[in-house]
């Protein structure tokens, strides 16, 4: 845990960081931290990207997509999230609710009345969001 809570805290600094700095400097910057932190950390590799208001983006790569055979990492291979996807859902989910878009004591199908296949699970009329 200590590990990823670095890695995290290292990210925020850099990128608080990176609005005063040229755009090739920055670059260069970011993935210089990405390979220390793969290294320093044992990680076998990384894959991060920025994507700005404007929808510029920018991708780093760092280690390897299959440390067996040797072969780097790059921007073409597919990482799986795992759960951290669930915790920025439900941080958007729960904004829903505190602008009063989202009733937490409202059916779960009122909200989907077009999806068909969900009409097909048990007790579906009886489950809330809040459930």
């Amino acid at each position: 845990m200590k590990k990823y809570t670095f890695i995290l805290l290292s990210f925020s600094i850099l990128l608080v960081g990176c609005n005063t700095k040229k755009k090739d400097n920055k670059q260069d910057e970011i993935q210089l931290t990405l390979n220390t932190l793969v290294k320093e950390n044992e990680i076998p590799g990384i894959n991060f990207s920025i994507i700005y208001k404007n929808g510029a983006q920018d991708n780093y790569s760092s280690g390897y997509a299959d440390t067996q055979n040797n072969i780097t990492l790059n921007q073409e291979h597919v990482m799986f999230s795992g759960s951290v996807g669930k915790t920025y859902a439900v941080a958007i989910f729960m904004q829903l609710v505190e602008e009063g878009k989202v009733d937490l004591q409202k059916r779960f199908i009122d909200y989907f009345v077009e999806t068909k296949w969900l009409t097909k699970l048990p007790n579906i009329e009886e489950i809330t969001v809040e459930m």
